[in-house]
């Protein structure tokens, strides 16, 4: 790229391994990269991008780019150094590990998705090579071979299975009020609600049987939207996140007042 120069904090990805690599498992090792990549920029207006590849071993120079024209790009927006380091810690996280149950010091548990994403980049050296990732803005820099790849990965499998049986978990919780920001009368998925117990996010819902639904959901699917609902909801949690949630029983619902400041919502028991 002829712009290549003007931009600041570059990462560059180096694999050096005298084995092919499979397509496969090289594609899985840059999704990979990319998804680590976007904890670190954390923006949607931002794309990570290969800027460059140069022959001999595979480097691969790779920045962050703004997606919208009218937004400025933001000089240090590619935090590649921020990179190199959340990588390695998460490295560092299991090569100090005896056990999957071992705390170590001051570095905390990475996710299933980081662990995912270390192990899928480590692949691609496992058979041979290393892999090195530099910032030469700021000199950071970490170097992993064959053999620390393969120690690693080792250890992976077995605390992402753990740590999924810990993430996945579920809670019922009694007498909550919900309201419907999207609907649907078949039985494909796409009802969603907000509940402010729970989140200011819209939430992805179920129904436990039919007949809630057809409760909730009218011919005249407007009219949902016009109540909140004093519901019992089942709330499934992944990786310490709400996945879905499933309306066990419907008790009251209450009119939404467009003008909150005049008059108090009005309940109406439900029949």
């Amino acid at each position: 790229m002829s712009n290549l120069n003007q931009v600041k904090n570059i990462l560059t990805c180096k694999i050096d391994t005298p084995n092919v690599i499979d397509m496969d498992v090289f594609a899985n090792g840059l999704h990979a990269i990319d998804e680590l990549y976007k904890e670190i920029v954390d923006d949607k207006n931002v794309k990570i991008q290969i800027a460059e590849i140069r022959k001999g071993s595979i480097e691969i120079d790779i920045v962050a780019n703004c997606i919208v024209p009218l937004l400025a790009i933001i000089p240090n927006i590619n935090k590649a150094a921020d990179f190199v380091e959340l990588f390695k810690k998460i490295c560092q996280f299991f090569l100090n590990k005896e056990d999957s149950h071992t705390e170590i010091g001051n570095i905390s548990n990475p996710t299933v998705k980081q662990s995912q994403n270390v192990y899928a980049i480590n692949q691609v050296i496992v058979n041979g090579g290393t892999v090195i990732f530099s910032d030469k803005n700021s000199g950071e820099s970490f170097i992993l071979d064959k053999s620390t790849a393969n120690q690693i990965n080792n250890k992976i499998p077995t605390y992402i299975e753990e740590q999924t049986k810990k993430e996945e978990r579920e809670e019922v919780l009694n007498d909550v009020w919900v309201s419907f920001v999207q609907t649907r009368k078949d039985n494909k998925k796409g009802n969603k609600i907000v509940c402010s117990r729970i989140s200011k996010k819209e939430l992805p819902v179920n129904f436990d049987n039919d007949y809630l639904k057809e409760q909730i959901i009218k011919k005249d699917k407007s009219n949902t939207y016009n109540y909140e609902y004093l519901v019992d909801l089942k709330i499934n949690y992944l990786e310490s996140k709400v996945a879905n949630c499933t309306i066990l029983s419907l008790k009251n619902k209450k009119k939404i007042q467009k003008d909150k400041g005049k008059k108090s919502q009005r309940e109406l028991p439900f029949k």
